[in-house]
């Protein structure tokens, strides 16, 4: 092997060295490209599944406001009712205590009128 071979074989391998390096350099870089834009739609998807699951959490949230709300509401109408009720009860309570009163008054009434018819009977 003479001195030209050995450049030309020296050249060669540089440039085999060269081409590789760029291959697989070249080719590492597109790995870490693809990689990247892999990351990437996966972060895009991610943070799409997190705003949609923000803007659910905030629907949830004032439909729970709401509800509560609507319960406050009712348990005022239900304390409301159950005052209008103890209302209606004693009144009840009242009105049949006058009815008994009546009927005995009613009834003594009853027995005074029948004496006194018998005591005009006998006369």
């Amino acid at each position: 092997m003479d001195i030209s071979g050995i450049l030309v074989g020296a050249v060669l391998g540089v440039g085999g060295m060269i081409v590789k390096d760029k291959f697989i350099d070249g080719q590492t870089n597109n790995n870490n490209q693809e990689e990247i834009k892999k990351l990437y739609d996966e972060n895009e998807r991610l943070r799409n599944r997190n705003k949609e699951a923000e803007r659910r959490i905030e629907d949830l949230m004032a439909e729970n406001q709401k509800i509560r709300k609507d319960n406050k509401s009712k348990a005022e109408s239900a304390e409301d009712f159950e005052d209008e009720l103890d209302s209606l009860r004693s009144k009840l309570r009242r009105a049949q205590s006058t009815i008994d009163d009546l009927t005995r008054q009613n009834n003594e009434l009853q027995k005074a009128i029948e004496s006194y018819e018998m005591e005009n009977n006998k006369k």
